[in-house]
């Protein structure tokens, strides 16, 4: 090889890795653009749900849209050969959403167009993430996994209304996918009055730990047996919980989770009071409380909430009670 080839090589080599720099480059802001344009939207693992236990689950046993408190909702989405269930969904814009989906029966996706939301469907598995959309319009929501011979029907709309249009048509009747939802009244003092804690836990909480208290294995832990142990372990302890959540491994009545419990500090004082007090009385729980009991307040909760915690911080925490 003379000089010369050995200059035009060198001067190839050269142009290829600075174009492969450059598309590097490229790629990296196409990703920072899409990142700050649309956010980034993660799908969590919600752990294990059998397939034919669905029914089981009153978050799928009927799923839909839930209004968890003003601006904040709660989506059940059940997919199965050859439908989603509910199909069409409305929200308001701006509305914080937490969107809970699960196969009944095989592979699934769950994309919506317009979005950078594209979800993987597996049966035996529960999905979770949130989104809020920004702008009104009908967004379609398509399956973007082959899923059987009648793929092309498995479609659905999102439809995003104005907050002003939202209520005028919430006024009128029910909406399309929405699932009725009992509030809390309230006086001028802003408190709940005569809040209902069977009602909370079974709007909220029976989702997952099911309205006997049992749990899903694997998924959910049981809290029937268990709540009296949280109180007995640190009176404030279940606070916390229910205020900023629990994420990281816990073992319960000798079975393994690790899985996330969101925080609940968009309900009232009073509703998490009734909610609290109404886990460590149901289910047989009562016989179990240590002598000299004290009932939940919404002062407790008041008083946490200027406490900064994530729902890490409180796995620490409970590890440090000697809680396993």
């Amino acid at each position: 090889m003379d000089e010369h080839q050995h200059q035009t090589i060198e001067r190839w080599e050269r142009r290829w890795l600075v174009f492969g720099v450059v598309m590097l480059a490229v790629f990296v802001l196409l990703i920072a653009f899409s990142l700050i344009t649309e956010g980034a939207h993660i799908v969590h693992g919600g752990g294990h749900l059998e397939p034919n236990a669905i029914q089981n689950v009153p978050l799928f046993a009927q799923p839909g849209v839930r209004e968890l408190s003003s601006g904040q909702y709660q989506v059940g989405v059940v997919a199965r050969a050859f439908a989603f269930d509910p199909a069409d969904i409305v929200l308001p814009v701006g509305a914080k959403t937490r969107f809970y989906l699960t196969s009944a029966d095989v592979l699934h996706g769950y994309l919506i167009e317009g979005t950078s939301v594209n979800i993987e469907l597996i049966p035996g598995q529960l999905a979770y993430f949130n989104y809020t959309f920004a702008h009104p319009g009908t967004y379609h929501v398509v399956c973007d996994e082959y899923c059987g011979i009648n793929h092309q029907n498995m479609i659905g709309t999102i439809t995003v209304l104005p907050v002003a249009e939202y209520q005028k048509r919430q006024a009128t009747g029910p909406l399309p996918g929405h699932v009725a939802t009992a509030q809390a009244a309230t006086g001028a003092s802003g408190q709940a009055a005569a809040v209902d804690g069977t009602q909370v836990f079974d709007t909220h909480c029976a989702s997952c730990h099911q309205q006997n208290g049992e749990g899903h294995p694997g998924a959910f832990p049981p809290l029937a047996g268990h709540a009296p142990k949280l109180y007995t372990a640190d009176r404030s302890y279940p606070v916390d919980v229910l205020l900023h959540g629990l994420q990281g491994p816990i073992t319960v009545d000798g079975k393994d989770y690790n899985n996330v419990m969101p925080g609940w500090s968009q309900l009232s004082n009073a509703e998490l009071a009734a909610v609290a007090n109404t886990m460590m009385h149901a289910w047989g729980n009562d016989a179990s409380l240590p002598a000299g009991y004290q009932p939940y307040t919404a002062k407790d909760f008041q008083d946490a909430r200027s406490t900064s915690m994530t729902p890490q911080s409180v796995h620490e925490l409970r590890g440090k009670l000697g809680l396993p």
